[in-house]
């Protein structure tokens, strides 16, 4: 019975899409399914190469600026210190005073505390806070008056518009590979079926390796994003905790498993994150 309660239906599901990929790879063969990885590849390739100046310019065209005052509005409501409008000077005097409350830490930890006071107005990961702090703290100007709040709200815009550009040269690369694919494969299918060919054997087992392979990563992206749904709303998170057994070592199931692994992405989020260098125009 223990190990029946592993089956939750995040992991059926797991198991049901790993089972549906292996079985498309090897009806389609693995020459059709590695052409449809490298054009996933290539689109992730150029998102990353081109988003900063797309990126840039969707900012500029006055999306940042709608974003930019949506967020600041609504972490304005949380109140403390964020919608508070002060200067470098005046943040400094601040932090003495915080010192001498009893605090320890520096001025950066300091700022994090504030700023952690707007986050969950944003339904914001906690796996995204320490990265954001890092913006948000760089963006601090020398002079002049600003808040918390317009600062937060510039650097959750330059990272949407960074994150749409992304989105959308890799879905437009996948677009027009699988347009490609199609159309090759199409020709090469009715070549055949004139031929009387049969697909090789070893095309149909290289499609079963590269489905796993290709489901594998699905589900790793899966997860990536419903982790941070879970982080962001409390509720969710405590439904899907209890019915995977994410808090109790004594269970198993694929969905745990996925859940669980890193495999690189904190290091590509941080770079990815490195890459917000969006000027307003």
């Amino acid at each position: 019975m223990d190990f029946l309660r592993g089956f939750d239906l995040i992991s059926i599901l797991f198991w049901l899409f790993i089972a549906y990929r292996m079985f498309m790879g090897f009806m389609n063969g693995g020459v059709k399914l590695l052409f449809t990885i490298l054009s996933v590849a290539l689109g992730i390739g150029l998102g990353f190469l081109l988003c900063a100046p797309i990126g840039t310019l969707i900012y500029n065209a006055g999306a940042g600026a709608g974003i930019s005052g949506a967020v600041a509005g609504a972490i304005g409501q949380a109140g403390g210190d964020l919608s508070t409008e002060m200067t470098k000077a005046d943040l400094d005097a601040y932090y003495v005073y915080w010192v001498a409350q009893g605090n320890t830490g520096s001025l950066k930890d300091m700022v994090a505390e504030i700023l952690h006071q707007g986050y969950p107005s944003l339904f914001i990961p906690e796996a995204l806070y320490q990265t954001l702090d890092n913006l948000i703290y760089n963006a601090i100007p020398a002079s002049g008056t600003f808040t918390f709040a317009g600062i937060i709200g510039t650097a959750i815009a330059q990272v949407a518009c960074l994150g749409i550009a992304f989105a959308g040269v890799v879905l437009l690369i996948v677009i027009i590979g699988t347009i490609i694919i199609g159309i090759v494969s199409w020709n090469i299918e009715r070549h055949n079926k004139e031929k009387k060919k049969k697909m090789a054997l070893w095309n149909r087992f290289l499609g079963l390796a590269l489905g796993l392979g290709f489901a594998f990563f699905s589900l790793w992206s899966t997860s990536i994003g419903i982790k941070s749904f879970m982080t962001a709303f409390p509720n969710f998170s405590d439904v899907l905790t209890q019915s995977m057994g994410l808090d109790n070592p004594g269970y198993w199931n694929i969905g745990k498993f996925f859940f669980g692994i890193d495999f690189g992405y904190t290091n590509l989020l941080n770079w990815f994150f490195s890459m917000v260098h969006i000027t307003p125009a």
